[in-house]
C-alpha cells in the first residue's frame, strides 16, 4: 500500500480549499515570488484556495514568474505559467491539471514503445475501509484518458496503457482528489495505491474540515456507488438509519426513498417499491434470487400460495447485510421479474478492510407494555413475568490471511422483538330499524390482545480466495432460523341494538337493551406458534484477463414455513364458543368517531368475570396446531462474460451472459386433521373450570377503552391453552380424533399445492461512454417452463354412481365431496395426481442513459420491459366445485406473465460534502395482469372444465378462472435529499440530513399501497456521540373496496451510540415514539339514511412504543 508520503515524492499535489462555486469567478488576492515551480504551483493553489494536480516531473527544473495583485484565479494562474513549459491539461471547476509541453529526452522516449498495465487500491487509512466506487482517472504518456471506477477491496485497473509516464488522479465524495505518477513499464504490471484524506469545507478556513469517518463514510461510500450505476439506484448503508429494532431488514427499508411497507401488526414484513404491491419487486442476495416461504398470507391475498412470490422479512436478519442497493430501473443483465424494481441485500466481503475487525454486541428489547402493572400478558400462559427486556446479541468477524489471499467474514445475529397489539374492531350496521332509528349503530365490539414475539437467528459465513491476481473463488453460506409466538386475547360484546334497541346516545353513551337469553359477551385465546426456517449457500468466481472479466455463481436457496405450537406446550385453540349474557353501557372517552376509546361496563347478568357465568356452544374440541405449511426451494446458476474494448475513440463494454433458474414451491394445510373432541367424565361446566386461566391477558389501555364487570373487576376468564394440552396429552383416551370427509379432503387433496417454475434466460448489453455521456443497451430473453400438480377429483354424479366397501357413496350438496373418507379416496385417487404444463418466451429490451453536467449534476433516463408472472393460486392447485352458488373454480396453467413497460428519469445532484438531491419521474404500464374472471361457461374456460362440463349435474353451473386484462398504469415522482453540514462552524459540524419523499398516482386504486410518503431523518456526529433522528410519514393509505382506508400516521424513531472507551460503546433504540395508531376509517356515506354522519373507525390498532439498549465492543 503507498502511503500518502510516497505518492506525494512522486507528485507535486497543491490542495487548499475548494471555493463552492468553482464556475464562477474567483478573485483572490496574490503575492507570489519568481521561484521554481514545485514551490511556487502548491503556494498558488493555497493562495487561490484551489486544488491543482501535476507530476513532479513536470515541475522539475520550471521556475515561474513573480505574480502580486488581486486578480480571478485563472488568470493568475496563466500568467504564473506563462512563459513555461508548463500548460492547463484540465480544469473542471474543482481540479486544475497542469502538465509540460516539453518532448521527452530520448532515453525517455525509448521507454514509450509497447503499452503495460496500472493496477492498484483506495483505501481511507483514518478507518482502514477500502473504498468502493472511487473514481479513478488515467492520463497516459501518449495524452490517452480514461476512467475507471474502483470495485471491492477498493482496486482498480487500467489495461493496454502506452508505456511511459503516466498520471492517475482519484476522486471520491468527501475526500481530496489525490494524484500520483506512476512509470509505465510494456507488460508489466505498475501499482499505484492511494489513501486518501479528508477534503476540507467549501469556502472554510483550513481548521474547518470535512470529516469523513463513520456514518458518513458510509454515505460517501453510497453515494458513489450510486453515482457510478447505469441504472436508476439508491444505495444505503445499513448504518444508515442506526440501529435497528429487532435486526429487522423491512424496518430499515421503509425509510429508503421510493419503499413502502405494511406494518400494521406492529412491525414491518413485506416492501412495495413505487406504489406496486409487494409481489412486484424482487428481492436478491449479492445479486442472486434466493426464496422466501411464508405459511400465514398476508392480509389482502387468499392463502399462502397467492402469496408466493412476496418475500418475507419475518425471519432474515440485519445481521447479515452491510448495505442495501434498491434499483428502480434494471438492465439486460438483471431478471426480468420486477417492474417495480429489484431489493439487493448485499453482505461485506472480508478483504474490504485492511485490518481485521471483530465487533460483539449484547443487548435486550423492550416494550412499553412490559413495563406496566399486568405481567401476565404475553404468548405464554402465564405471561412475561417481571422480565423487562428479551436478549439480542451479535458477533462480526472479519480478517484476511496468506498474504491477504484468504478472506473471512463471519456473522452471527441473535434477535427478539416484541409487539403487544390491541386492536378495537367496531362491527357496523346502516340498516335502521323501529326499535334503533339511527342511520349508524354498533352491532359488536371486539376488544382484542395480541402478543406476538418474534424471534431471529442468522449465521453467515463469506470466504474469498484470491487463486492469483486473475481468479478470485468465493463462497457465500447463510443459514436463517426464525419463529414467531403469538397469542391472541378477545373480548367480544354484542350490542342487539338493531333488534333490541338502546337507552342513550349510541354513538357516545349507550346501554344495551338484550333479553336475559341472549348470549351478550364472548371470550377467546388463540395460540400460534410459526417456525421460519432457510438456508442459502452460493460458489461464485471472477476471473479477469486484459480487458475480458468473466464471472459465476451456482446458488441454492431454500425456505421452509410451518406451525407447531405443541412445542410450545400449548394448543392452538379452543374451538366451542365461551359466552354469557346480560347487559352494559358503553361509554365514549373522546368526542366524535375516530378513536375507539369505549369505556364497557356490564350492568345486568352473571358476572361476567367469573367462569362459572359461562356455558360452551358445544362440547369441548381443540385443535392442536394450524397445519398450514410452505415450502420452497431454488437452483440457480449463471455465467457472465464482458470485454472493455474502444470504437476508434469511444470506450465500449460489452456484456453477455446466461442464467437457468429452477424454483419448487410446495404448499398445504392439514389443519382439519388436528381436531380432537373431549369424551371425558367432565361435564362441561367442570371442563371450563378446570382449564380457565386465572391471570388476565387483556390489557387496552394504549387505546384508552376498558372493560369492568358488574363486581367492579377488569379480569376476562380466557381458556388456558397450555391446561388444555396438558389434559390432551396426559389423557390421551378422553380424547377422539374428530375427522369429518370434508376435513379429510381438505388436508390430504384440495388444500396441496405443488408448482414448479424453470427459467432458461440469456442477454446481451453494451455500454459506452462518449464524453460526459454514457449509454446502455440491451435485450434479455427468457423461456419460462411451468409445471402444476394436482388431485382431478371425479365429478359429484361420478361419485354418487360408486359403491366402496358397501356403502353407496354421497355428495355433500354445497361443496360436492364425498361424505366419507374411503369415498373422498375414491373420488381424488381414481383420475389421479397429474401435471398441466404451460411454457411462453418473452424477449425484453432494456436502455438506459446518464449524462454528467459539470462534476455535480447527473442527468438519467431508462427504459425497461419486464413481467408479472402470475400467482401460484391462479395457475396451480385443484378445481373445486361450490355447490351453493353453482360455481366451479379452476385454475388456468396457461397463464402468460404481465408484460410491464418502465420508464423512470431522474436529475441528481451531488455535493461535495458527502450529499446530494434527487428528483425523478416513473411510469410502469402494465399490460395482461391475472384477474378473476366469474359467470364463464365451460367452453370458455376450456380443458380446465374437463370432468365437469360433459356431466349433467354440472350443466347449470358457472365458472370461474384467471384470465389477463387489459393495460393498467401507474405513475409517480420520487424525490430525495442527502447532505452532511460538516462546513457549520462547530458544535454543528456534526449535522447530517436526508429525506425523501414518493407519490404515486395509479389508473386504478390499489389497496395496502400509500400514494404519498414521506421520510426525514437526521445524524449527529461529534467525539463520542452518535444520535439518529427518523421519522415516516404516510398519507391516507387505500385498504378495501369497502370503502375503508388507513388513516394518515407519523412514525417517530430515535437511536444513538455513546463511546464509553477506546473499543466500547453503548446504544439504544426508541421506536414509535409518537403512539400514532393504525386506524381503519370508513366513510360516513355507507349511512345512506342520513347526510351529516361522519367518517368512523372500523379497526383502531395501537402497537405501543418499543426500545432496545446494549453494549457493543469494536475492534
Amino acid at each position: 500500500m503507498g502511503s500518502r508520503h510516497a505518492i506525494l515524492t512522486t507528485t507535486a499535489l497543491a490542495a487548499a480549499f475548494v471555493v463552492a462555486a468553482p464556475a464562477q469567478a474567483q478573485v483572490r488576492s496574490f503575492d507570489i515570488p519568481s521561484a521554481p515551480a514545485v514551490k511556487a504551483i502548491p503556494e498558488f493553489a493555497r493562495q487561490a484556495q484551489i486544488q491543482v494536480l501535476a507530476s513532479a516531473r513536470d515541475l522539475a527544473g520550471v521556475r515561474t514568474p513573480a505574480i502580486k495583485g488581486n486578480m480571478d484565479a485563472r488568470v493568475a494562474l496563466r500568467r504564473l505559467i506563462a512563459g513555461t513549459p508548463l500548460e492547463i491539461a484540465g480544469d473542471d471547476g474543482q481540479v486544475v491539471t497542469l502538465r509540460s509541453r516539453r518532448v521527452p529526452a530520448k532515453g525517455q522516449a525509448a521507454q514509450v514503445i509497447g503499452r503495460g498495465r496500472i493496477a492498484g487500491q483506495v483505501i481511507n487509512p483514518a478507518s482502514g475501509e477500502y473504498l468502493r466506487a472511487a473514481d479513478v482517472e488515467l492520463v497516459a504518456a501518449n495524452g490517452e484518458r480514461r476512467s475507471a471506477s474502483s470495485g471491492e477491496a477498493g482496486a482498480y485497473h487500467f489495461n493496454d496503457v502506452p508505456a511511459g509516464h503516466a498520471m492517475v488522479t482519484v476522486r471520491f465524495t468527501g475526500y481530496a482528489a489525490q494524484a500520483g505518477a506512476v512509470e509505465v513499464h510494456a507488460r508489466k504490471t505498475a501499482k499505484l495505491d492511494f489513501s486518501l484524506r479528508e477534503s476540507d469545507a467549501d469556502d472554510e478556513q483550513p481548521s474547518n474540515r470535512i470529516v469523513v469517518n463513520g456514518a458518513r463514510e458510509d454515505y460517501a461510500q453510497d453515494i458513489m456507488a450510486q453515482r457510478k450505476s447505469m441504472n436508476i439506484v439508491d444505495v444505503l448503508s445499513t448504518e444508515a438509519y442506526g440501529d435497528i429494532a429487532g435486526g429487522n431488514p423491512a424496518e430499515f427499508l421503509k425509510y429508503m426513498p421510493g419503499v413502502d411497507v405494511d406494518g400494521t401488526n406492529g412491525t414491518a414484513l413485506y416492501a412495495f417499491l413505487r406504489g406496486l404491491p409487494a409481489e412486484y419487486t424482487r428481492t436478491q442476495l449479492n445479486g442472486m434470487d434466493v426464496v422466501s416461504a411464508n405459511s400465514n398470507a398476508p392480509s389482502g391475498y387468499a392463502n399462502s400460495a397467492a402469496a408466493a412470490r412476496i418475500f418475507s422479512y419475518e425471519s432474515i436478519s440485519m445481521s447479515a447485510i452491510d448495505s442495501v442497493t434498491v434499483y428502480k430501473t434494471v438492465s439486460a443483465d438483471n431478471n426480468a421479474d420486477a417492474p417495480a424494481g429489484i431489493i439487493d441485500l448485499r453482505t461485506r466481503h472480508a478483504y474490504d478492510r485492511k485490518k481485521p475487525a471483530l465487533v460483539l454486541s449484547v443487548g435486550g428489547f423492550s416494550h412499553q407494555d412490559m413495563w406496566d402493572g399486568n405481567t401476565h400478558t404475553g404468548p405464554d400462559p402465564q405471561g412475561y413475568g417481571k422480565d423487562r427486556f428479551l436478549p439480542e446479541a451479535s458477533l462480526f468477524y472479519a480478517n484476511s490471511f496468506f498474504d491477504r489471499r484468504l478472506g473471512v467474514m463471519l456473522s452471527l445475529g441473535y434477535n427478539n422483538s416484541y409487539i403487544e397489539r390491541e386492536q378495537l374492531t367496531m362491527s357496523r350496521n346502516y340498516v335502521p330499524t323501529a326499535k334503533s332509528p339511527d342511520p349508524l349503530a354498533f352491532s359488536a365490539m371486539e376488544f382484542e390482545t395480541s402478543a406476538r414475539q418474534t424471534t431471529r437467528r442468522t449465521g453467515s459465513l463469506m470466504l474469498d480466495f484470491r487463486a492469483d491476481d486473475r481468479l478470485t473463488l468465493s463462497l457465500l453460506g447463510i443459514a436463517f432460523r426464525g419463529n414467531v409466538y403469538q397469542n391472541q386475547s378477545d373480548a367480544t360484546f354484542t350490542t342487539g341494538i338493531r333488534a333490541n334497541g338502546a337507552t342513550g346516545d349510541i354513538l357516545s353513551n349507550y346501554t344495551t337493551l338484550n333479553p336475559a337469553t341472549a348470549k351478550s359477551f364472548q371470550s377467546a385465546n388463540t395460540t400460534q406458534y410459526k417456525v421460519n426456517n432457510g438456508n442459502i449457500i452460493a460458489p461464485s468466481f471472477a476471473w479477469n484477463r486484459g480487458n475480458a472479466h468473466i464471472d459465476g455463481y451456482f446458488a441454492y436457496s431454500d425456505s421452509r414455513s410451518y406451525y407447531d405450537t405443541p412445542h410450545m406446550g400449548q394448543v392452538t385453540s379452543f374451538i366451542p364458543t365461551v359466552t354469557s349474557t346480560g347487559n352494559f353501557s358503553a361509554v365514549k372517552g373522546s368526542s366524535g368517531l375516530a378513536t375507539a376509546d369505549w369505556d364497557i361496563t356490564q350492568v345486568s347478568g352473571p358476572d361476567w368475570s367469573k367462569i362459572d357465568s359461562y356455558t360452551l356452544s358445544a362440547a369441548p374440541q381443540i385443535r392442536t396446531s394450524s397445519g398450514a405449511n410452505a415450502f420452497i426451494y431454488e437452483k440457480s446458476g449463471a455465467l457472465n462474460a464482458s470485454y472493455d474494448a474502444r470504437l476508434g475513440t469511444v470506450p465500449i463494454t460489452f456484456k453477455a451472459g446466461f442464467k437457468v433458474t429452477d424454483t419448487v414451491y410446495r404448499f398445504g394445510d392439514s389443519s382439519g386433521d388436528n381436531l380432537y373432541t373431549y369424551t371425558g367424565g367432565l361435564s362441561n361446566a367442570d371442563f371450563l373450570a378446570a382449564i380457565t386461566g386465572p391471570y388476565t391477558r387483556t390489557s387496552w389501555d394504549k387505546s384508552n377503552a376498558s372493560f369492568t364487570s358488574i363486581s367492579g373487576s377488569a379480569y376476562v376468564p380466557m381458556i388456558d391453552l397450555s391446561k388444555l394440552y396438558d389434559l390432551y396429552i396426559n389423557h390421551p383416551g378422553d380424547w377422539t380424533h374428530t375427522l369429518s370427509a370434508a376435513n379429510y379432503a381438505a388436508a390430504n387433496y384440495a388444500n396441496n399445492t405443488r408448482f414448479e417454475e424453470n427459467i432458461k434466460s440469456a442477454y446481451a448489453m453494451a455500454t459506452a461512454t462518449i464524453g460526459k455521456l454514457r449509454l446502455r443497451a440491451g435485450l434479455r430473453a427468457e423461456w419460462t417452463a411451468n409445471t402444476s400438480w394436482g388431485w382431478s377429483p371425479l365429478s359429484a354424479t361420478e361419485v354418487k354412481a360408486a359403491t366402496i366397501d358397501g356403502v353407496k357413496c354421497a355428495v355433500t350438496a354445497s361443496t360436492g365431496i364425498a361424505t366419507t373418507i374411503p369415498c373422498v379416496d375414491y373420488q381424488f385417487r381414481t383420475n389421479g395426481y397429474g401435471s398441466t404444463r404451460g411454457d411462453y418466451f418473452n424477449l425484453y429490451p432494456s436502455a438506459s442513459a446518464k449524462f454528467t453536467l459539470g462534476r455535480g449534476t447527473d442527468m438519467e433516463v431508462g427504459y425497461s420491459r419486464t413481467i408479472l408472472r402470475p400467482g401460484l393460486n391462479a395457475i396451480a392447485g385443484n378445481a373445486s366445485v361450490d355447490d351453493a352458488d353453482k360455481v366451479i373454480s379452476v385454475p388456468n396453467p396457461e397463464l402468460t406473465p404481465a408484460l410491464s413497460d418502465n420508464i423512470s428519469v431522474r436529475a441528481s445532484h451531488y455535493f461535495k460534502s458527502v450529499g446530494l438531491a434527487t428528483i425523478g419521474f416513473y411510469y410502469n404500464r402494465i399490460d395482461g395482469l391475472a384477474d378473476l374472471q366469474e359467470g364463464l361457461s365451460a367452453d370458455q374456460v376450456g380443458t380446465g372444465a374437463d370432468g365437469y362440463a360433459g356431466d349433467p349435474a354440472y350443466a347449470d353451473y358457472s365458472y370461474t378462472t384467471y384470465r389477463q386484462l387489459g393495460v393498467v398504469s401507474i405513475k409517480g415522482i420520487e424525490a430525495s435529499f442527502q447532505h452532511a453540514f460538516s462546513w457549520l462552524p462547530a458544535p454543528f459540524d456534526g449535522l447530517s440530513m436526508r429525506g425523501a419523499f414518493m407519490h404515486n398516482a395509479p389508473s386504478q386504486p390499489i389497496t395496502r399501497v400509500g400514494r404519498n410518503i414521506g421520510s426525514a431523518a437526521l445524524m449527529y456526529e461529534k467525539g463520542p456521540v452518535k444520535l439518529f433522528v427518523n421519522l415516516l410519514w404516510n398519507d391516507d393509505k387505500y385498504r378495501s373496496t369497502t370503502p375503508s382506508w388507513f388513516q394518515a400516521r407519523t412514525d417517530l424513531s430515535v437511536s444513538g451510540r455513546i463511546k464509553l472507551a477506546r473499543h466500547w460503546e453503548a446504544y439504544f433504540s426508541v421506536n414509535n415514539l409518537l403512539a400514532q395508531p393504525y386506524n381503519v376509517m370508513v366513510p360516513g356515506e355507507l349511512a345512506t339514511t342520513a347526510s351529516n354522519v361522519p367518517n368512523h373507525s372500523a379497526i383502531f390498532v395501537q402497537n405501543g412504543r418499543t426500545g432496545t439498549f446494549g453494549i457493543r465492543a469494536r475492534f
